[in-house]
């Protein structure tokens, strides 16, 4: 155990849980249900152009993470690859939950 680290500050996963727990379908509408909305709002993209549905689903996206005992938030992208700029380079975010 790393030093000043809680017994419980750190979880593993199994190599047979990865991919396991995924924000679509029935876990995706149960979390969104809580904003007024169900996982058939991820079926068009559109909804990441229009700010109030995508809040919802970054606040649905959050508790669902929150409830799976999630502690980071890391999102791994390759900024304007589909239009030839800045090929093999990648963006990254890493946020901690508090």
């Amino acid at each position: 155990q790393a030093a000043g680290m809680s017994s419980n500050s750190c979880q593993t996963m199994a190599a047979s849980e990865y991919g396991t727990k995924q924000f679509i379908g029935a876990t995706a509408t149960k979390y969104l249900s809580k904003y007024g909305e169900s996982a058939e709002l991820l079926h068009d993209p559109s909804w990441t152009k229009d700010a109030a549905k995508a809040d919802k689903v970054a606040a649905a996206v959050l508790d669902w993470g929150m409830d799976n005992g999630a502690t980071n938030f890391s999102h791994v992208f390759q900024p304007l690859g589909t239009v030839g700029l800045r090929q093999g380079l990648t963006g990254q975010l890493h946020n901690q939950l508090f």
